[in-house]
């Protein structure tokens, strides 16, 4: 039996004989639900974490906005967006544009989109802060020696500092 998410357009493959398959192109496709229950599966298993400090950083595939049933809002409610703590304007902003980037060899001339996210979460006995925040251009040389971008996504890099609210510091003689 074939399912075919709501919103989606799935891409006619021949599969063997009493096999079905969907396939799904991110690229063509509405994938609002799929990109949800992501979004809840992520969440569900970070809130399960004991973890002192968690940290997601990918792909969501969707845009920063802040409402309670789209993906990153979902995360929102749970996690520290990393560039807005360092960066608080920036949500937006092209420089910060992960897809679409006017330095990315494959998407410059694709609509420029944050859709990619470096979120942390620490237990209340932290304090984290973001130290620097970036977004480092990878590159490489094809065989051919032309120079292209390593993804069609940029990279995200943060550096944090963590600190332990009950013992902040201890004296140099102690340690």
């Amino acid at each position: 039996m074939e399912t075919t998410p709501t919103n989606t357009t799935p891409t006619p493959l021949t599969p063997p004989t009493e096999t079905s398959i969907s396939n799904f192109n991110n690229n063509k496709d509405d994938n609002r639900l799929t990109r949800y229950l992501q979004a809840m599966e992520t969440i569900s298993l970070i809130a399960r974490s004991d973890a002192d400090i968690a940290i997601f950083g990918g792909d969501m595939n969707a845009q920063p906005i802040n409402t309670s049933h789209s993906p990153y809002g979902m995360m929102a409610t749970v996690m520290k967006d990393a560039l807005l703590e360092k960066h608080s304007d920036a949500s937006i902003h092209p420089a910060f544009a992960t897809f679409g980037n006017a330095q990315n060899t494959y998407t410059h001339s694709s609509q420029p989109e944050r859709i990619d996210y470096l979120m942390y979460r620490a237990q209340n006995h932290l304090n984290v802060k973001v130290l620097e925040f970036s977004m480092p251009l990878f590159m490489a040389r094809t065989p051919e020696g032309q120079t292209v971008s390593l993804s069609d996504h940029e990279a995200l890099l943060a550096t944090f500092w963590v600190e332990d609210r009950y013992n902040q510091s201890l004296p140099r003689s102690n340690w």
